[in-house]
Order: structure tokens, then C-alpha cells, then sequence
């Protein structure tokens, strides 16, 4: 017995970013800014149409100076 995975419908290269489909990404501190750029990057090199890169308050200057097709959501910072 074989497992087969599902397959994904055939979306056009000319299709709308809505029909591609959107992330939320929550990551991200102060300190550690590396790995929120890598899942935000990676994501809309995936195919995703839309992201969303919620982030820590404290972070937020750090982070989306360096993100640009990528939208950021700022949330409350907790020490």
C-alpha cells in the first residue's frame, strides 16, 4: 500500500495574489531578528500571495527597515 499526498491545484503564473493564498508569520524579538526575515523571505519565495509578519513592538524598526514586499503587524512588547 502507497501513501500519495494530495496534489495542489495548478495555479496560474498570471493569477491574483489573493488566489495564492496568505501567511501570517509570528516571530521576532529584539535581540533575534534573523529568523523572522528568513520566514517572511522564504514564504513569498514559496509562491505565497500575500505576508504578514507580526512582530514584537521592540522589533518592529529593526525588522521591517530590511522587509519590503512583506506587511507587518505590531504587537504589544513584554520585557
Amino acid at each position: 500500500m502507497t501513501f500519495q499526498l494530495p496534489k495542489f491545484p495548478d495555479i496560474s503564473d498570471t493569477a491574483h495574489k489573493r488566489v495564492r493564498g496568505h501567511a501570517l508569520i509570528l516571530a521576532g524579538s529584539k535581540e533575534k531578528s534573523g529568523a523572522s526575515i528568513l520566514c517572511s523571505l522564504s514564504s513569498m519565495r514559496s509562491g505565497v500571495g500575500l505576508c504578514t509578519l507580526a512582530l514584537p513592538s521592540a522589533a518592529h524598526t529593526i525588522i521591517k527597515g530590511q522587509l519590503i514586499n512583506v506587511m507587518s503587524e505590531e504587537i504589544p512588547s513584554t520585557d
